[in-house]
Formats: C-alpha cells, sequence, structure tokens
C-alpha cells in the first residue's frame, strides 16, 4: 500500500462509516422497516452485561461452650445438626477425646455453608484442637498440628503474706505456686513455716504457642533450679536425673530433696489447729486430746498418702467420719479423717504410693466445716506431725557428682545470663 494511502486510512475509513450510518438510518419507510430486526439486534447486544454473576453460598458459623446445664448433644441439635449426624460426629472422636471428661466452658464451633453442615471444631486446649469434616456423609477427624515454643524465665520474688499470694499476678499463678512447693515440700511446710520477707528465686521452662502471629503462654513445665531464703532457713534445689533416668532435686551438696514423708498431705492450705494435749471440742462442748493437726480447705481439695504404705482402713470410722487409715514402714500409722468422698480403688489391703489421692476435704462424722483432721502414730503413741524429722533419700553417688556439679554450674551461668530477672511483684495481674 502506498504510503500516501496509509496516512490516509483513517480519514477513508471515517467516511465509509458516516455513509453506513447514513444508510442506515435514512432511506424510504419499506426500506427502514426492513432493518429494525437488525437494528433490535444491535440494541439487544448492547443491553445485555458480558457475563451473569451466579448467587454465592452462605456460610453460618455458630458456637458454644460445654455446659452442665445443656448436654453437648442438644446444643448440637438447636445449632442445626440432625441426631443421627451429631451421634457421627460423637463417636468419631470418642477416639481421641473422653467426653465424659471434658471440662465446662470448653468451646466448639459449627460451620454450615447453604443450611449444610461441613465442619466442626472442638477447641479442647490451646494444643489439643480438633476439626472433623464431611459430617452429612462419614465424618474425617483432624487434629491441628500446633506449634510449642519453651523458654526458660527466671523469677524473684519475696513473702508478703503467703506463697500463694506472691505469684496472684501471675498468668496461672497457683499452678506455678504448687509446682514450687512440691520441690520444696519435704523441706518447707508452707502452711507454717513461710514469714514475711522471706525470700525465692527460680528458673522454670515456660512453654507457648504461636496464635494469630503473636505469642500466648500456655503452661510452666519443669523447675530447673530455685532457692528460698527465710527465716527457718536457707534452701536450694537442683534438677538433676537420678540413676533410672528421672528427673529429681538434689540440694547443693547432691542430697536428695525426697524424703520418706511428706511434711503435709495438702498443699497451700491453712493450719486451723495444731496438735494439743487438751483442746475445747466445738461438737462436743468439752476439752479432749487433739492428736493431730487440722487443715482448713475448701470441700473438695485432693488429700495425698504422706509415705509408700499399705491401706490399713477406708471408709466410715465413728466421729472421724468418712476416713482413710495408712500403715507405713518404721511402725507409723497416719490418718486421714472427715473426708467428703474416697475415690475407688483406695481399699483395705492396697499398697498405696506417696502423693497419691486417697481422698477429698470433706465435714463428715464430728466436724463443723470443711477441713482435714491429720494424725500420726508411731509404735502406737500420737505423735505431732509438724515436729517429726525424717531422713533424706539416696545421695548422688561419687562417681556421679562430676556431673551433677557441672550441671549446677550450667544453672549458674544461665541466672547470671538473665540481666534481670522477672519481679514477681511488679507483674501485673493476668487477664481474665
Amino acid at each position: 500500500m502506498p504510503l500516501q494511502m496509509k496516512q490516509n486510512l483513517p480519514v477513508i475509513l471515517g467516511g465509509a462509516f458516516i455513509i453506513f450510518a447514513i444508510w442506515f438510518f435514512s432511506g424510504s419507510e419499506d426500506e427502514l422497516e426492513k432493518r429494525e430486526p437488525l437494528r433490535k439486534s444491535i440494541a439487544k447486544l448492547e443491553a445485555e452485561p458480558e457475563f451473569t454473576i451466579a448467587p454465592q453460598p452462605s456460610m453460618d458459623l455458630r458456637k458454644g461452650a460445654f455446659s452442665s446445664e445443656k448436654p453437648l448433644f442438644d446444643q448440637l441439635v438447636d445449632a442445626g445438626l440432625s441426631p443421627q449426624i451429631v451421634q457421627r460426629l460423637v463417636t468419631s472422636l470418642q477416639e481421641d477425646v473422653d467426653f465424659r471428661r471434658v471440662r465446662e466452658g470448653v468451646e466448639w464451633e459449627l460451620t454450615l455453608f447453604d443450611e449444610v453442615p461441613c465442619q466442626f471444631t472442638l477447641n479442647l486446649s490451646p494444643i489439643d484442637i480438633y476439626d472433623v469434616f464431611d459430617l452429612s456423609v462419614k465424618p474425617v477427624v483432624a487434629k491441628r498440628n500446633i506449634a510449642v515454643s519453651t523458654e526458660i524465665r527466671y523469677y524473684k520474688g519475696e513473702l508478703q503474706t503467703s506463697l500463694f499470694e506472691a505469684f496472684s499476678h501471675m498468668p496461672k499463678g497457683i499452678v506455678l505456686a504448687v509446682k514450687v512447693a512440691d520441690v520444696f515440700a519435704w523441706d518447707i511446710d508452707f502452711y507454717q513455716d513461710p514469714r514475711k520477707g522471706d525470700q525465692f528465686e527460680f528458673m522454670v521452662e515456660t512453654a507457648f504457642v504461636e496464635r494469630e502471629g503473636k505469642k500466648e503462654f500456655l503452661e510452666y513445665r519443669r523447675i530447673l533450679s530455685g532457692r528460698y531464703f527465710g527465716e527457718k532457713g536457707k534452701f536450694n534445689a537442683f534438677l538433676f536425673e537420678d540413676e533410672k533416668g528421672k528427673d529429681a532435686y538434689y540440694n547443693a551438696e547432691g542430697r536428695s530433696l525426697v524424703r520418706d514423708v511428706l511434711r503435709s498431705p495438702l498443699k497451700l492450705v491453712r493450719i486451723t489447729s495444731s496438735f494439743k494435749g487438751q483442746r475445747f471440742h466445738p461438737v462436743l462442748k468439752k476439752k479432749r486430746a487433739h492428736n493431730g493437726v487440722d487443715y482448713g480447705a475448701p470441700k473438695n481439695t485432693p488429700v495425698m498418702a504422706v509415705a509408700d504404705g499399705v491401706i490399713e482402713h477406708a471408709g466410715w470410722y465413728g466421729n472421724a467420719g468418712k476416713a482413710v487409715l495408712i500403715r507405713h514402714k518404721g511402725k507409723m500409722l497416719t490418718q486421714y479423717f472427715h473426708l467428703n468422698q474416697i475415690p475407688k480403688g483406695i481399699r483395705k489391703g492396697k499398697r498405696i504410693r506417696q502423693g497419691r489421692t486417697i481422698g477429698y476435704v470433706g465435714k463428715t462424722g464430728l466436724a463443723t466445716g470443711y477441713h482435714l483432721h491429720f494424725g500420726m502414730k508411731i509404735r502406737g503413741k500420737y505423735v505431732n506431725p509438724q515436729r517429726q524429722k525424717f531422713q533424706p533419700g539416696a545421695p548422688i553417688p561419687k562417681n556421679r557428682m562430676p556431673d551433677f556439679i557441672a550441671r549446677m554450674k550450667e544453672y549458674e551461668d544461665m541466672t547470671v545470663s538473665f540481666k534481670e530477672p522477672i519481679q514477681m511483684a511488679l507483674l501485673k495481674p493476668a487477664s481474665p
């Protein structure tokens, strides 16, 4: 095509379009009538959209929580599931979840698309989350893979009233207070020994989970080392494996903190009445010997066996109400009175291990309030449990002492590496 024609091409095309338009919209009535179907077709094409949008399915998220007032089965039926689907859902989770032990308040979620149930989620804990898919066909269960990280934290504090109060501002502070009490349980009676101004410090493994890009506290794990400085003396504890490879605690000299007998059958409660020759009985209204120690505690507080032994009696015991008596080596007998209930399996002749729960605090028998009466006999005579001293467990063998000393050095270096310990008194109250 000649260059001049190329340059004039836009003009030529424009002119042709004008001529077509004049032809299309002009002419006789007969000619216009013939062109009408073509005009309508063009108008219809211009009016129609290029595509149509399909209607989107509606998603509905329904939530609930386990409650003693309304069973999960009824909650899910109210949420839109048929009884048959609920039964299949519960059955699919039974290998992973014991529904009888799910605590009140555990949350669940149900997702529906156009009223069709598609997914059920059970949040047992931050690391125990189960998703169930294909509810209407054959439920498929999948446990979420939650990343957990562990950090070592160094805490330091001072008692003002009690160990529990010192930890009350921390997330799950009571759990950590019990862990500390467990480590020093054979050396310190936390019902009578602590005094205002006593100091403590310890390192603990603290676990976290990642949630929506943020680190969230999960739980306290092992206490690696601890020190307690009080009016009753100085105590220290270091975590080290015993000869069987199990975690155990020793003092700086390598002596085991474990003794044959615990200082108390309860954790972090108050003494309401000590061992006395004569005491006015609040029910009998007369003086009589008080051959034991009374611990005030809420109803159903777990009661522990203070030492290994064999159960001599478990059941009703006259004025003592529901009671457990345990025979130990060294001709020692311990008594646990006024229990509210006794667990299954705790029966006469049963061999029991130290620390095992053998009952729960109550007020059965001659008792005015919830408490535990703890008595101890040695060679047939009552003794004051608070004044007894028992021998510690086996020390670290000489051939393992170099490893133990090296481990203590590691703990000391870790403590120094913390520029500042977490001051317990400066912690803000935990969010509910």
